[in-house]
């Protein structure tokens, strides 16, 4: 599900069966004050696995997991109609991040291949890539749109990873050793850029700071896996949802 940034919309990716038998998906958009439905998509192929909003509230950027032809779809948030297709990317599983100024899409895969960063107005793919030696399990633009943060699953024994690097040239991206055990599955930016979120499966949520690269706090002992984080507006909270269907909240130091 994804609540639009103005609160006013309402999207869900519900997966039904197609004709042949095989998984598929639409997604639905709701008016929240009107209570009443604005949209339905065409039917996809695959499990829904990313739904986003554009900071304009005006699109829906979808990343199915799909075997073998992995895609990201961008739609129309009113219409429900395909604006257009991001192809011609590897892996199976693939996440998304739109930069706030609504600018810049970019596009990761758990396949270890490059990232790559896709014009969001035109749907053209950028000639620069970003790579890594890791599968991509998260991805978070910073709101100053000059830095991505990427959570991945390093070399075996090292555990998972954090990447940090700026968006104008894509240099070398420092490392931080951010989880001890396997995938950094969720990171998010706060509101003023100054902190970041990752949440593991090894069931911790951490805190860093970005210009240092320091790790501040760590909440432990989470019953399962987290699969997302995000920051309430004002940057006072920070809202995890663990694999095993609960959502945690906690109040966010300020730096």
């Amino acid at each position: 599900m994804a609540l639009s940034a103005d609160g006013n919309l309402l999207s869900a990716a519900l997966n039904v069966r197609s004709a042949n038998e095989a998984l598929a998906f639409r997604v639905k958009t709701w008016d929240v004050i009107r209570r009443s439905r604005v949209s339905q998509s065409d039917e996809f192929a695959g499990i829904a696995k990313d739904l986003t909003f554009s900071p304009d509230n005006k699109s829906l950027i979808v990343a199915p997991w799909k075997a073998g032809a992995p895609i990201a779809i961008v739609l129309d948030a009113r219409s429900g109609a395909v604006r257009y297709r991001c192809e011609g990317l590897a892996g199976e599983s693939i996440t998304t991040a739109i930069s706030l100024d609504g600018k810049l899409l970019a596009i990761g895969s758990r396949s270890q291949s490059p990232i790559t960063f896709w014009d969001f107005a035109t749907g053209k793919r950028l000639p620069k890539v970003l790579e890594l030696k890791t599968s991509v399990e998260s991805l978070s633009i910073s709101p100053d749109n000059q830095t991505i943060v990427v959570g991945g699953h390093a070399e075996e024994g090292r555990g998972a990873d954090l990447y940090w690097c700026t968006l104008r040239d894509c240099p070398q991206p420092r490392t931080l050793p951010g989880h001890p055990k396997q995938e950094a599955w969720s990171v998010a930016f706060s509101p003023d850029g100054r902190t970041l979120a990752s949440g593991g499966l090894d069931g911790t949520v951490r805190l860093w700071q970005v210009e240092t690269g320091r790790e501040l706090l760590v909440f432990r002992d989470l019953p399962q896996k987290v699969n997302s984080l995000a920051f309430s507006p004002d940057g006072q909270h920070l809202a995890a949802a663990i694999h095993d269907g609960s959502v945690r909240i906690w109040h966010a130091p300020r730096l």
